[in-house]
């Protein structure tokens, strides 16, 4: 592979590349040195194993060490190729400040956060510490998002959302680093397609294909079946599809995701339905003005977004101004409730949970107390998820 480094800075002394990809167990890792003289580099010969998703990330170093500048691209590379990839390199901000040469580690909470696309937060902080575990004050790290498309560092622990997407974001000083995870969400107001069948019926489920392999509890699924009710089951691919009132039956078998479980209506009309918006790389299932059941005022208005990276994300509009009994939360295709991890979703905010590998997270609420929020849930490895909660603008 043939790599050109675009807007290189002339104090750039090292570049460290780093590889990845999800059949890359160890990140591949290359320091290569750099002229003084050169301002955009061509590194030739730069051997890489073939196949899709590779992500190559680009960190250039002062000769203090200091990081500089990132960017990063994604690839697929072709057996025998030596195609040529470019990646433009964007300053990190300011040299590190404070008494970073005593500091041993840097750590980043919380695990996972989520900015609301076009809005700015700061959802992160960085702490500093020896190795007797004592804290360091006054360290500056400089901060970076290893996708500006997806979130921009704007200093200080702070981003600011661009698009909908899932991102790194680093801190570091001279000496020491961290990462954490940094989802940005939206509503998707895309064109969406009425899904007749759970639209027009009580209790009832309509089966979709989805356009990618999306991964959940370790598991690949291909199908999902969307339910009147406020939630989705997910099969895995070839499994045979039931429309109508008895595919509810049918629903044991399956992973469970559940944005809102209540006992909803839409057939009750007043304009309510349920809505599909697909795209390449996630899908949108919209319970839009959906009743209660026998509560035809009483109305919820929930998003469920399906990205085929493995990202959940529950948004919330409109809900019921009455107490209702509801679940919310994911599990797993066999999950019995003594496995579920239990999670405040509303005390999550600016915070995460790392939940154990246990079958599912979850809630259930008898009150509309996510209104106007965002769930977001990223997997990790082992079959366990981070959880994160924002209240939207």
């Amino acid at each position: 592979m043939s790599l050109q480094l675009a807007t290189l800075d002339s104090l750039v002394r090292t570049l460290t590349i780093t590889v990845s990809s999800t059949d890359i167990d160890v990140p591949l890792r290359y320091n290569l040195p750099v002229n003084p003289a050169a301002t955009a580099p061509v590194v030739t010969a730069l051997s890489l194993p073939a196949g899709p998703q590779r992500r190559i990330r680009a960190t250039a170093f002062s000769a203090a060490g200091d990081s500089l500048a990132a960017g990063d691209t994604t690839v697929d590379l072709g057996a025998g190729t030596n195609a040529p990839v470019t990646i433009t390199l964007y300053p990190l901000g300011a040299a590190a400040g404070g008494d970073s040469a005593s500091a041993a580690t840097l750590a980043l909470a919380p695990a996972l956060a989520l900015v609301v696309t076009g809005t700015q937060a700061a959802p992160f902080t960085a702490t500093a510490q020896r190795a007797d575990s004592s804290l360091v004050f006054g360290v500056t790290p400089v901060w970076a998002s290893f996708d500006p498309s997806v979130a921009r560092a704007a200093g200080n622990g702070t981003f600011v959302g661009m698009r909908p997407g899932a991102t790194i974001v680093s801190a570091s000083t001279s000496r020491v680093g961290a990462t954490a995870r940094l989802l940005v969400a939206s509503w998707d107001s895309a064109t969406a397609t009425r899904l007749e069948t759970v639209s027009s019926c009580d209790n009832c489920a309509q089966a979709l294909d989805l356009p990618f392999a999306f991964p959940f509890f370790g598991v690949s699924y291909q199908r999902i079946r969307v339910t009147s009710n406020g939630y989705v089951t997910v099969f895995p691919a070839g499994t045979v599809g039931v429309d109508g009132a008895l595919a509810l039956l049918q629903d044991t078998s399956g992973g469970t995701i559940a944005p809102l479980y209540a006992d909803l209506a839409p057939n009750l009309g007043g304009g309510g339905a349920v809505e599909d918006v697909v795209a390449s790389d996630h899908i949108s299932i919209t319970w839009r003005s959906v009743p209660l059941l026998g509560q035809p005022t009483q109305q919820v208005t929930v998003q469920l977004q399906l990205w085929s990276d493995g990202r959940i994300i529950f948004l919330y509009g409109q809900l019921p101004s009455v107490g209702f009994t509801h679940t919310v939360g994911i599990s797993a295709a066999g999950g019995g409730s003594t496995s579920v991890a239990a999670a405040d979703f509303v005390g999550l905010d600016g915070a995460s949970l790392i939940a154990p590998a246990l079958s599912g997270i979850g809630r259930q609420f008898a009150q509309a107390t996510l209104a106007n929020r965002v769930v977001g849930f990223f997997p990790l490895r082992y079959q366990t998820y981070a959880v994160t909660t924002r209240r939207l603008p």
